[in-house]
């Protein structure tokens, strides 16, 4: 069947039952043409948008866990940064210390 034609389905159902005649095994094939073109119209107006928002949601669901890890990380960083600081200023304290205690 060719996609893009002037003509509904409807229109040529018609057409085929005036030309051909009424048979059971043309309209049965003729449902099903019917059925495959509202399978199409379906699965490119209905399918395909909710497929590819599903798809953008994961990737922006993705991105957010991505940004909150990388954040993690920074946070943890800095504050080991800060703790080795305050373990070095510590140690220069007590190092002080003994030295005073020992002169």
């Amino acid at each position: 069947m060719i996609r893009g034609s002037a003509f509904s389905s409807r229109f040529r159902f018609q057409c085929f039952i005036y030309v051909h005649g009424f048979f059971p095994l043309v309209t049965q094939h003729l449902e099903f043409e019917m059925a495959s073109d509202n399978l199409y119209l379906f699965a490119t107006n209905v399918l395909a948008p909710w497929i590819i928002g599903v798809i953008s949601f994961l990737f922006v669901l993705i991105g957010a866990f991505m940004g909150y890890a990388i954040a993690s990380a920074v946070r943890l960083r800095h504050k080991l940064e800060k703790l080795a600081i305050y373990m070095q200023e510590v140690q220069d304290e007590q190092n002080k210390l003994v030295t005073f205690d020992d002169v």
